[in-house]
């Protein structure tokens, strides 16, 4: 704290008191000079520092306002990405129960086309056996219709020589026809003339001994 300069009084009373005034005044008025001079200086300091303070003050609120801005902006995508992640998430798991179901029911039509694969692989290694048995009874089938075609063309052959020879003996006998119903004929007034004969030689029998006849 600056002191005030010392009374004139004693400058009137005492003339090394005035020496005394003046140097003390002097020292005064220097140091005066000097804290004054120091206290413009940290005024100045002060000043700017405020000054600084404020520019400071003025950043700081404007990044708190960037950074609450950012944080909102951050706090919105956070959560509407949280949001999106989750409804992801939950889709994601009813996809997998869907997915998990749906090998369940393959796991069941799997069991079921095995059982039926095995059903019918046995169906068709039997028919497939009963197939076999049916091409080698077809085979001997052919090999019996082959030797009875052979037989039949044989006979046919035959028949052919048969009709021939029938057709020949029929022209043989149509030829003959006439011959045959002379000779009948003939036979006929054979026979007529064989019994008119023996009738004849009967009744001759009876008128020359009619005593033999009547005592028969």
């Amino acid at each position: 704290m600056l002191r005030g300069p010392p009374s004139r009084v004693h400058d009137r009373a005492n003339p090394n008191t005035k020496v005394l005034y003046d140097k003390s005044l002097s020292e005064w008025t220097s140091k005066y000079v000097k804290n004054k001079r120091e206290l413009d200086r940290v005024t100045t300091q002060c000043d700017h520092l405020r000054h600084e303070a404020q520019k400071l003050q003025e950043h700081v609120e404007e990044s708190t306002k960037t950074l609450k801005v950012m944080e909102d902006k951050y706090n919105r995508e956070l959560t509407t990405r949280f949001q999106q992640s989750k409804a992801n998430y939950e889709h994601a798991l009813q996809q997998k129960q869907i997915l998990q179901n749906q090998i369940a029911e393959n796991r069941k039509l799997k069991q079921t086309l095995a059982k039926e694969k095995t059903s019918l692989t046995a169906d068709y290694d039997r028919k497939y056996a009963e197939l076999t048995k049916t091409l080698e009874q077809r085979a001997k089938l052919d090999e019996q219709l082959a030797r009875l075609s052979q037989q039949l063309g044989d006979l046919a052959e035959e028949r052919k020589r048969g009709e021939k020879e029938l057709a020949t003996l029929q022209g043989h006998l149509k030829e003959n026809s006439e011959l045959v119903d002379v000779l009948n004929s003939d036979m006929v007034d054979v026979r007529e003339g064989i019994r008119a004969s023996v009738e004849s030689h009967m009744l001759s029998s009876r008128y020359l001994d009619p005593e033999q006849h009547e005592g028969e």
